[in-house]
C-alpha cells in the first residue's frame, strides 16, 4: 500500500513546480535540499517522484548493479511481436553461506 499527502499545484510558465513549505516541510527537505526527479508508472499513471539525494544514488548505475542479484525480467511485446519495455527487477545478493575447509571445526 502506497500512502500519500497530495497537493495540486500548476507548473509555472518555465515548467517549474513550486512546493509548498509545509508539503516540503512534511517531506523533511531542506529548502536547498538535493533532490532526483524521477519518472515512474504505477498503475498506468505516469508520475514523478522526487526524494534526497543519497551518496548512492550518485554512483554509477553499473555499480549500483553490480552489488544487487537480477531476480525478474519481463519482456512486454504488442501483437506483431515487437517488444515495447523490458523490466528488470534487482534485489539485494543473498550473503555467501560461509565455507568450512576443516570439515572437523
Amino acid at each position: 500500500m502506497i500512502e500519500a499527502i497530495k497537493v495540486t499545484r500548476r507548473l509555472d510558465g518555465k515548467g517549474r513546480l513550486i512546493l509548498p513549505g509545509n508539503f516540503r516541510e512534511a517531506a523533511d527537505f531542506a529548502p536547498d535540499q538535493e533532490v532526483n526527479v524521477s519518472l515512474a508508472y504505477i498503475e498506468g499513471e505516469k508520475v514523478f517522484i522526487i526524494a534526497k539525494r543519497k551518496e548512492e544514488y550518485s554512483k554509477p548505475l553499473k555499480e549500483v548493479i553490480e552489488m544487487l542479484e537480477l531476480s525478474d525480467m519481463k519482456v512486454h511485446t504488442d501483437d506483431g511481436g515487437n517488444v515495447k519495455a523490458i523490466e528488470l527487477k534487482y534485489t539485494e545478493k543473498k550473503a555467501e553461506p560461509e565455507l568450512k575447509t576443516n570439515p572437523w571445526s
